[in-house]
């Protein structure tokens, strides 16, 4: 008997040590965190003022003011993202909010981007549905989404290929989709395009900064607004991401999904795509 309490209670300091170690790791990440945070926010202010006085300039015709425009809505969205993490830790939903017009959605994003996708010889376009609205959601949250989904657009597509931004409906359920003519990614890799890190192997292969965390944190904001992310793509012929946001209670992720979450049961009409 002894001997049991004698195992016990090393079993229990061992337990302590761990979740301990696990305190101390958590707290390090913290702080780092808020290093961060703190660091980014001067870059970010000065950046905003400068885009203000930019903005009043006597020099500045139409064109300039939209890519400055652009250029400020992107800097709001990078506030908010650092709010999120000041105070959260984390990036923060509120999906109870009032319903999101999508086609304002992918023109403010497409307004964004139009600069980057200019200087890479893409064509940025935007389907023709008209208003759509979400059941609920959060504007901020979802133009985050689709502003990922369209910078790996941008990023990995082809010169002088076409990049779509399309929205619509089916039952009960509105869709945003990002539609490029890159790459692609091999369906046996469709499983981790979603995973934390991951880089498809023409981005391995080649110079790209991206970190392998823009799909993870679309995923993550759309699921927090009872929405779903999937994929349709094939190697040489390009890739669809389609949000799906839900538009009642009722609404069935089985109407609109494949078994294996990954994949759409029904291609949007004006996404297009063949596996």
């Amino acid at each position: 008997m002894a001997v049991g309490w004698i195992v016990a209670g090393r079993l229990l300091r061992t337990v302590d040590t761990a979740l301990a170690d696990v305190d101390a790791a958590q707290e390090e990440r913290d702080r780092r965190l808020q290093e961060v945070v703190h660091e980014l926010r001067t870059p970010l202010a000065v950046m905003g003022t400068n885009l203000e006085l930019a903005a009043t300039g006597p020099a500045v015709d139409a064109e300039s003011a939209g890519f400055i425009d652009a250029a400020r809505r992107a800097l709001d969205r990078m506030d908010r993202t650092v709010d999120d993490l000041a105070g959260q830790g984390q990036l923060v939903v509120d999906p109870t909010r009032d319903p999101v017009d999508l086609s304002r959605v992918a023109t403010d994003v497409v307004g964004e981007f139009s600069g980057p996708a200019r200087r890479r010889g893409l064509h940025l376009v935007t389907g023709d549905a008209g208003p759509i609205e979400t059941g609920s959601g959060e504007p901020a949250a979802l133009r985050t989404v689709v502003g990922n989904l369209v910078a790996n657009a941008v990023r990995l597509a082809p010169q002088g290929s076409v990049v779509t931004v399309d929205w619509g409906s089916l039952g009960d359920w509105v869709w945003i989709a990002v539609r490029d003519e890159g790459p692609g990614i091999p369906e046996h890799d469709h499983a981790r395009v979603f995973e934390r890190g991951w880089r498809g192997p023409h981005e391995r292969f080649r110079d790209s900064d991206g970190a392998g965390l823009g799909l993870t944190i679309a995923r993550q904001l759309t699921e927090a607004q009872g929405g779903m992310l999937t994929v349709e793509s094939a190697e040489g012929t390009g890739s669809a991401f389609t949000v799906w946001l839900p538009t009642s209670p009722e609404a069935d992720a089985t109407e609109v999904a494949a078994e294996d979450g990954i994949h759409p049961r029904e291609i949007p009409v004006g996404v297009g795509s063949e596996r």
